[in-house]
């Protein structure tokens, strides 16, 4: 069992579809079959939770909040409403579709504990460091809580895998308090968008030291996608306009851009010195 003690995972979730479900299910099963840690769960649902299983999670310290739908998935707000609670000395902002091998999360978070990074994605920069997953629905293994990764590498009767480009999102570590520090998540993108994006020049322009970990791959469950998850988000358009400002503002502007925006007065430790 892996001692990942001093990490928290934050992870929003609304399971609108079957596959939210089965990846939901996968994915913590997962977790907890190799890894002692903390999970941070921001579920929205309009009545009761959907993840009928977390008292199996027994491995895991959950945490867990349980919401009403908004308009749209605010997904950078519900991360910064976690990562305002999290105590922990590595953060990572976590997919609730994705998984590592087991090995990968122990390294992140030693990673960032002694100092060789600030931000650490867990998976090569390339168009071969995705590993995607085109689940075939008859397969029970998945979503059980008993799956394990090694059933990927068995062939088509368990899905179809293939290699696909990985750069910005899926899953990322975090030193807690640099991430809080320096703006955590921007809340003027709502729903899908290109916060990963702004993310992936953000940090480096802001003096972190940010790293990818070549020869590593993240698999990733793909799912369904609706106005949460596509660029039939309405709110696409205005998120690429926060995007372009804030990509053509010189370090200073940004830096002082982050200091300054509204969302981070709501919180207790985000935005602090």
């Amino acid at each position: 069992m892996i001692d990942l003690t001093n990490t928290t995972l934050i992870i929003p979730i609304k399971v609108e579809h079957p596959d939210r479900y089965r990846n939901a299910k996968t994915v913590l099963g997962y977790i907890n079959k190799h890894i002692k840690t903390n999970v941070f769960i921001y579920e929205i649902s309009d009545g009761e939770s959907k993840l009928d299983f977390l008292e199996e999670l027994g491995n895991l310290e959950i945490k867990h909040w349980l919401e009403q739908p908004e308009e749209a998935f605010h997904r950078t707000k519900y991360l910064n409403i976690m990562l305002d609670e999290v105590v922990t000395p590595v953060v990572a902002n976590y997919d609730i579709d994705i998984i590592l091998s087991p090995d990968n999360y122990i390294e992140c978070q030693e990673s960032i504990i002694k100092g060789e990074c600030d931000v650490l994605y867990p998976y090569e920069f390339s168009q071969t460091g995705q590993r995607a997953v085109n689940i075939n629905f008859d397969h029970s293994n998945f979503g059980d809580l008993e799956f394990d990764i090694d059933i990927l590498d068995k062939g088509n009767k368990y899905g179809i895998t293939f290699d696909y480009p990985a750069e910005y999102g899926h899953c990322i570590f975090f030193n807690t308090g640099l991430y809080k520090k320096f703006g955590a998540e921007n809340e003027n993108f709502i729903s899908y968008g290109p916060e990963d994006k702004e993310r992936g020049f953000r940090f480096p322009r802001l003096g972190l030291n940010v790293k990818w970990k070549p020869g590593y791959k993240v698999y990733h469950f793909e799912h369904y996608r609706g106005n949460d998850s596509s660029a039939l988000n309405p709110h696409i358009r205005k998120n690429w306009e926060v995007y372009e400002n804030l990509y053509r503002s010189t370090d200073e502007n940004l830096l002082k851009y982050y200091k300054e925006v509204d969302y981070i007065k709501k919180y207790k430790t985000i935005g602090n010195e």
